[in-house]
């Protein structure tokens, strides 16, 4: 389980790391060819690490974080394929 939730740290990299805030400020192009890496990557997982996926984004969806633009936007591109 640690290593699961280190990767999920990982995956909020995406949003945010320092200053800089990656997802908020790339072009739609490359989240859109993001958003299909991270589902192809999904959809290669077993079912027991599909689930810590699903559980992930759940509590993520739930907190309220602020100052981190597009924190929200990415998470919900998540939870189209995240079921």
């Amino acid at each position: 389980m640690a290593a699961a939730a280190m990767s999920f740290f990982e995956l909020l990299g995406v949003v945010v790391t320092e200053k800089v805030y990656p997802w908020a400020g790339a072009d739609p192009a490359v989240r859109q060819e993001g958003l299909a890496r991270l589902k192809d990557y999904r959809g290669r997982l077993d079912p027991d690490h599909q689930r810590l996926w699903k559980e992930w984004l759940d509590r993520e969806r739930g907190k309220v974080v602020k100052g981190q633009p597009g924190r929200t936007d990415f998470l919900t591109a998540l939870s189209e394929f995240v079921v």
